[in-house]
């Protein structure tokens, strides 16, 4: 992901969530909204990437900053995909304005399970949002879940044509994914339906 591209997701996510939640909560001078954030990673290495600094200047750029009426709460698995039901479930215990997600996958569907109420912001997902289930539909997501998908299956598939370019010969190969990090059930799906294809020289 491209630091424009998570810059574009702190505006988006400062425009519908504190949005809505200044109409919720009505004038309440400056009020400090809360941004749950699940991540894999420990926080001091979350501050050094750039699309962090990216993302807070999205939130910048529409007055939002950090310790004056954004407040981040960031909460790391640890690499431990088990620990993040009592992630989340911290995270709906302290009330926050917005879960939000760098990605799909195992830290968003445990979101999802935990909260139908809360807004949950994904900046990019992989998959195909309405095939996992995370939306109702692109034009009409429904629920509590936004955000951007990537669109992926098509490149997976173009992956495989250009692979076969390479190696015109190959008549096995192995995909590797972890499940935890993504569902890829789309982009799954569309690779066997290639690969049938080329297998009978199509």
């Amino acid at each position: 992901m491209i630091p424009g591209t998570t810059r574009t997701v702190g505006v988006l996510l400062a425009i519908s969530v504190f949005a809505l939640s200044a109409t919720v909560h009505g004038q309440q001078g400056e009020k400090v909204y809360r941004i749950g954030m699940i991540s894999f990673i420990p926080l001091w290495t979350w501050r050094t990437l750039p699309t962090t600094q990216a993302f807070l200047a999205g939130l910048h750029d529409l007055g939002y900053d950090e310790g004056r009426n954004i407040a981040l709460e960031f909460h790391s698995a640890d690499g431990d995909p088990k620990r993040l039901p009592d992630i989340v479930a911290d995270l709906v215990g302290l009330k926050v304005d917005v879960i939000f997600r760098d990605v799909c996958g195992a830290g968003t569907n445990a979101a999802i399970q935990a909260t139908k109420t809360i807004p949950i912001v994904v900046a990019a997902c992989n998959d195909d949002m309405v095939e996992t289930g995370d939306i109702a539909s692109l034009a009409h997501p429904g629920g509590n879940v936004a955000g951007l998908n990537k669109m992926t299956p098509e490149l997976t598939v173009k992956r495989l044509d250009l692979l076969k370019e390479m190696v015109p010969y190959a008549t096995n190969v192995a995909v590797l994914w972890d499940p935890g990090y993504s569902e890829y059930v789309s982009n799954w799906l569309e690779l066997r339906v290639r690969a049938a294809r080329a297998g009978r020289g199509e």
